[in-house]
């Protein structure tokens, strides 16, 4: 018997956001990478900052923030 993936379905581990929202958030990242301002830094840290801007502002949209983040998701949700 084959393995069984639930893409829509929300990652056990995060419990806010599908596979699919998950991969949407990153490409939204490369976006922003690609059409970023030349001046504006792109390092790991600024990236790890915009994306869990990006996470927040996506969890926002679909009514599923969790209380504890502010303004941007805790990075915790990377590794949950």
């Amino acid at each position: 018997m084959g393995l069984s993936y639930k893409y829509d379905s929300v990652i056990q581990l995060s419990k806010i956001f599908t596979y699919l929202e998950e991969i949407t958030i990153v490409n939204h990242l490369r976006t922003w990478e690609e059409e970023s301002k030349s001046d504006e830094c792109k390092c790991r840290l600024c990236a790890l900052i915009h994306l869990s801007k990006l996470a927040h502002q996506f969890a926002k949209e679909k009514n599923t923030y969790p209380k504890k983040w502010d303004e941007k998701a805790k990075l915790e949700w990377l590794y949950e």
